[in-house]
């Protein structure tokens, strides 16, 4: 889609020629808060019923305007400029709110989370089970060997693996065979069961022809994971394990054709053999859990969306807890809007996502918890992002901007921290990463054709791939724009112990005009990794611990660089680097 000349010439005239050292989102930034005249309505899950007037805490409504299941005078409510609506803390809001109404910069419509008292509200993406008793049998908990060790629950026929069962506030760990060592390595390929390449020609015929395994994996509802030429997992249910291998139902998923290929068995009654560990069956309706401390308190994932958005402006989302949200895996429904606490779709404009939690959520259709596209002037600020199994936090799509992602902090991930997919002007400035997992954990992503973007001043420690980027890759976004790319990357800190990786890497793919300067990046291999045919590219004055992989068909410029060994005084530096936090001012 490109963007209407009305507007492209409304931003070109907007934009300088390059990201300043201020945030671009002052505009929105500056905008005042809602008018004394702003309505302030009240939502209190728990508590507050629609036949109420919504006008105060003791007459607070069950459910927000905008949600499909309001009723009466909550739902007759139509939002205007400069109205708040408030929830109360410490309650679970468990419903999704479709926004429709606009404000405007002088006066946004807020949804506040810092409610009434001393806790933030929730926003909780799962419904609760009731209380898990002690398995009596082998029978009684799916046929599984370690029933001695495991509760089980009641869940509601029609649940399936991929709906996700919650410990409070924590995604357990789904049962996987064979066995991974850690939460975050379900996707590593290493640890996945073997296809032999000689074997390729029965796999591309719905055959895996590898002997050996274990006909009990078939107890309660598990799926099939195949590993694709995509480095990620495609998933079915309709399989069957025999004597001399798996015959499945072929999937539209694509082997490799010059390699081993991968496979896995999740949710497997048989492997729920350690604490935090599950497996759940809707059509015997039970879960199974291997308890961690203490007696679990059970949820299982609604795939509902927390706040969606349609072509409106000035909306402000801020000081909620977004918890134990899951959205579905592509081969089970197309709804990429399932499971996503915050999505926006076209045509959004000035969006504030400030100060908000997001923790335990299971984004298996690849959504972000923040997601927005085709978003205008963006501020995506001062947010925190953990826990997340397959989670990227923060996904810009196609966005003409200013996109700000500002002082946001994230950990403990499965996949990506920031993406920007074809954003025009924007800049990720003074966010903290660390523990980003798996094959996917990277960082920042820039892909996609990219204009007019700044990076600065992010610390990234112990991600996969602490930045990954390329350019156009294909039928550029901005196609009427003649606005070269242009990424400046300075006075950042990124460190990956990944040898195969590099503090920043580079896919080519077109890339373009793009500036490394003042920044500490270190790889026990390569610093910054090159794949060939960039063009324009400096690289100045950094302190680098690792060599910079240059293929001779890259133009780089390079000048001015501290170059160290991993060991000696590099080894120093990725040490001081560990400790790294974001600069004094640029948060305040």
């Amino acid at each position: 889609m490109i963007a209407s000349p009305a507007l492209k010439a409304q931003v070109y005239r907007r934009a300088a020629l390059l990201c300043g050292t201020t945030l671009l989102l002052a505009v929105a930034a500056t905008a005042s808060p809602a008018t004394a005249s702003g309505r302030t309505f009240y939502i209190n899950f728990s508590a507050g019923s629609d036949a109420a007037d919504g006008l105060s805490p003791a007459t607070a409504w069950k459910r927000s305007p905008g949600d499909a299941k309001a009723a009466g005078k909550a739902a007759a409510m139509r939002l205007l400029p400069g109205d708040t609506v408030r929830f109360a803390g410490g309650v679970r809001y468990r419903g999704s709110i479709f926004m429709k109404a606009s404000g405007t910069r002088d006066a946004p419509i807020t949804f506040d989370g810092s409610g009434w008292g001393d806790r933030r509200a929730i926003f909780d993406g799962s419904d609760p089970l009731p209380a898990p008793t002690r398995c009596r049998s082998a029978a009684d908990c799916l046929g599984s060997p370690h029933w001695q060790k495991l509760m089980r629950t009641t869940v509601p026929a029609g649940t399936i693996w991929s709906d996700w069962l919650f410990d409070r506030d924590r995604a357990m760990q789904i049962s996987q065979w064979p066995s991974v060592k850690s939460y975050w390595e379900y996707d590593d390929a290493a640890q996945l069961a073997t296809i032999p390449r000689a074997r390729l020609a029965q796999l591309q015929a719905g055959v895996i022809a590898v002997p050996g395994v274990p006909a009990a994996l078939m107890t309660g509802s598990p799926a099939l994971g195949l590993w694709t030429s995509t480095n990620e997992l495609f998933f079915s249910t309709n399989f069957q394990i025999g004597a001399t291998g798996i015959r499945y139902v072929q999937p539209k998923f694509r082997p490799y054709l010059d390699r081993d290929n991968k496979f896995t068995i999740m949710n497997a009654a048989m492997q729920v053999d350690g604490p935090g560990k599950f497996a759940m069956s809707g059509k015997d309706g039970v879960a199974i859990v291997w308890p961690g401390n203490g007696l679990p308190s059970l949820s299982v994932g609604s795939k509902r969306y927390g706040i969606l958005l349609a072509n409106v402006s000035h909306v402000k989302i801020r000081g909620f807890s977004f918890t134990n949200f899951v959205g579905d895996t592509p081969e089970f429904s197309p709804d990429w809007q399932a499971g996503g606490p915050v999505n926006s779709t076209s045509g959004s404009e000035g969006l504030q996502v400030t100060d908000n939690a997001f923790r335990s959520i299971v984004n298996m259709n690849k959504v972000a918890a923040v997601n927005l596209s085709r978003a205008g002037s963006t501020e995506i600020a001062r947010n925190s992002f953990g826990w997340m199994p397959f989670g990227t936090a923060v996904t810009v799509s196609q966005s003409m901007g200013p996109v700000v992602a500002a002082c946001n902090a994230i950990s403990d991930i499965g996949r990506n921290g920031i993406r920007y997919l074809s954003v025009f002007r924007g800049e990720i400035v003074g966010n903290r990463m660390e523990r980003l997992h798996g094959i996917h954990g990277a960082g920042i992503n820039l892909y996609l054709d990219n204009r007019l973007i700044s990076v600065r001043h992010n610390v990234i420690l112990d991600a996969n791939f602490p930045m990954t980027m390329h350019g156009e890759n294909g039928t550029p976004f901005f196609t009427a724009d003649a606005t070269p790319p242009q990424i400046r990357i300075s006075g950042n800190t990124m460190t990956s112990a990944n040898p195969g990786a590099g503090a920043i890497s580079s896919w080519g793919r077109n890339l373009r005009n793009v500036a490394i300067t003042g920044n500490t990046l270190v790889n026990p291999l390569y610093s910054i990794r090159f794949y060939g045919n960039e063009k324009g590219m400096t690289v100045a004055n950094n302190t680098l611990v690792g060599d910079i992989l240059v293929p001779k068909t890259t133009q780089l410029a390079s000048t001015g660089n501290q170059v160290h060994e991993p060991a000696g005084n590099g080894s120093l530096i990725a040490q001081q680097a560990k400790t790294a936090t974001v600069a004094a001012g640029v948060c305040s």
